[in-house]
């Protein structure tokens, strides 16, 4: 954890005293996301330092919340997800490190052994993403679900306003059908591309998706089949997309902060 240790060590405390669960309709507007490689035969030290942290975080008076998920698809090497929210851009104005947080809860030499660990990872990235109210269909309530679909939208330079244009389209189409597949969407803010877009589809288990409809059926209930499928082509022109599962680490993750 090289490059993110680095940089966690320069930003905030990420909504000390609360829990990651949500009020209703209660969304996070921005999140510190950090990617993680970790190469097959380091997995199993990463993790257990990795797990000591978060122990750590919800031990001390003063820990950070985050939800940790790990890569389903792909490899050989493990890949993880990181979420810190952010309820306001000031809540990185006090940040405490992980290096203190461990050497506050397990003593110093333990908290070396376990830093040097973490810096088993490959490689690492960090961005801030914030919320789209606009582009999103929120669940009634949010909280860090077991399994994450991800889809990753890049979307042509320049093209952003007419891409909006016509994913409100479809977010129109699906609430007229009524059905229960809710997302939201998330651009980058600080770091990564600004044309791209994340759509984050949450579930607790893959019986969920039987009951999705594909997006193509969803816009032919609501504009007829030639008016979706121009829709469509329009989407495809505008972009590329990059799809993939993640299922959430709970040894990894501190979803309950000190209240």
């Amino acid at each position: 954890m090289r490059r993110a240790i680095s940089v966690l060590a320069l930003l905030p405390l990420l909504v000390v005293g609360s829990s990651w669960a949500q009020d209703p309709l209660e969304v996070t507007p921005y999140y510190l996301v950090i990617d993680s490689t970790i190469e097959s035969e380091d997995a199993g030290d990463w993790a257990a330092a990795a797990a000591m942290t978060a122990r750590a975080h919800g031990e001390h008076s003063q820990g950070n919340v985050f939800a940790t998920y790990r890569l389903l698809t792909g490899g050989p090497d493990e890949k993880i997800r990181a979420f810190f929210p952010l309820e306001k851009m000031a809540d990185l104005d006090g940040w405490i490190s992980n290096r203190q947080i461990l050497y506050e809860t397990v003593g110093k030499d333990r908290g070396r052994l376990v830093l040097d660990d973490l810096e088993l990872e490959q490689s690492s990235s960090e961005r801030i993403v914030a919320y789209s109210a606009k582009l999103s269909r929120p669940p009634e309530s949010v909280g860090a679900s077991k399994i994450l679909w991800v889809v990753e939208v890049e979307i042509e330079k320049g093209s952003m306003v007419e891409y909006s244009a016509l994913a409100l389209r479809v977010k129109k189409a699906y609430e007229q059908a009524g059905g229960e597949q809710t997302w939201l969407v998330y651009g980058n803010a600080i770091g990564g591309d600004r044309s791209q877009l994340t759509y984050l589809y949450g579930f607790d288990e893959f019986a969920s998706l039987d009951d999705w409809p594909s997006r193509i059926e969803v816009l032919t209930a609501a504009y007829g089949d030639k008016e979706a499928a121009r829709l469509s082509a329009a989407l495809e022109s505008l972009t590329r997309t990059r799809t993939s599962l993640w299922a959430l680490e709970s040894e990894l993750s501190q979803l309950e902060g000190k209240q």
